[in-house]
């Protein structure tokens, strides 16, 4: 069990960010020109808060999510 929750604590970050970054760069010509797809529609959670050209930032803030959170588990009890 301990393994599989190692395992699980190390994908989960990578993948998630992953599959966030996939998202919008396979959007990132209907979010720069405005022109939205059903796509772009179903994951305008994720861009609609920036500006088109800064369509990313969402990874830039989820990877300092994740970057300080890990580093919580490294500091001694």
């Amino acid at each position: 069990m301990v393994s599989i929750a190692v395992v699980l604590i190390v994908l989960w970050p990578l993948g998630f960010t992953l599959a966030v970054a996939v998202l919008l760069f396979r959007c990132r010509e209907a979010i720069e020109t405005q022109t939205p797809t059903p796509l772009s529609r179903a994951i305008a959670m994720l861009h609609r808060e920036y500006r088109p050209h800064f369509f990313y930032y969402e990874l830039v803030i989820l990877s300092q999510r994740t970057s300080l959170a890990g580093l919580l588990l490294l500091l001694p009890d």
